[in-house]
């Protein structure tokens, strides 16, 4: 699985770097999200479900913000929070903490000066930790006594999404641009030392500010000018 995860990361980046040789943007965003889960357990006959809850921040890479081209990839890495609220007891968990990397492949179908409205999947790679102790009290029968253990809980999850992504830009000037952005599609988890996985529908949202480096609507990417001596 980590070396499934590097190579999508490394072609993710040698096509950023090709794309973005003379353009790009860079900037910070914030996320929210909801996903519909269905959790198995290999020592249950039935499943869970959740309503979980993503929220946190990141910062995002861009290609191509404002140019009057065709595609962009945008590469986002972040920090986020999830939390899964059960549908029997209604009780919100504690939140896991959640290291996350998204790469979007655009298509912008609007393209104007000050707008840019694009379209295309998203796969997003996560990994969730979370880490917990507390003492509990064990009963003997035999000889009849208490006594208090410690439990230490130990979870590590890979996130993996496939969605379908929408987005649009608002050029500020020449260096500015604001962005929205909304995925929906299949997110799901998966344990990695035992068999509980969870698999759902769900939705994000990112919201920010990119400042962009010789990125404009008027500038189109050239190949470079090589002169042989």
């Amino acid at each position: 699985m980590k070396k499934i995860l590097f190579s999508i990361g490394l072609c993710a980046a040698i096509l950023a770097v090709a794309q973005s040789a003379q353009a790009a943007a860079i900037g910070v965003y914030g996320t929210g999200g909801i996903n519909l889960s269905t959790w198995d357990y290999e020592d249950r006959t039935e499943t869970v479900k959740t309503t979980d809850v993503i929220y946190g921040c990141g910062a995002v890479f861009d290609t191509n913000a404002a140019k009057n081209e065709l595609f962009n990839y945008r590469l986002t890495v972040g920090y986020e929070q999830y939390r899964r609220k059960h549908e029997k007891t209604d009780n919100l968990g504690e939140p896991v903490h959640r290291v996350s990397m998204s790469h979007t492949f655009g298509f912008g179908m609007v393209r104007t000066d000050l707008i840019r409205f694009w379209a295309g999947p998203r796969i997003g790679l996560h990994y969730l930790n979370y880490r917990d102790s507390y003492t509990s009290i064990r009963i003997n029968l035999i000889p009849p006594m208490a006594y208090p253990y410690k439990v230490t809980v130990k979870l590590d999850y890979i996130g993996f999404d496939l969605l379908l992504a929408f987005g649009v830009n608002f050029n500020i000037g020449k260096i500015a641009t604001i962005f929205i952005d909304l995925g929906f599609g299949y997110m799901g988890n998966y344990n990695v030392h035992v068999t509980n996985n969870g698999h759902g529908f769900g939705f994000d949202a990112k919201v920010g500010v990119m400042f962009r480096i010789n990125d404009t609507y008027g500038q189109a990417s050239k190949p470079a000018d090589i002169k042989l001596q």
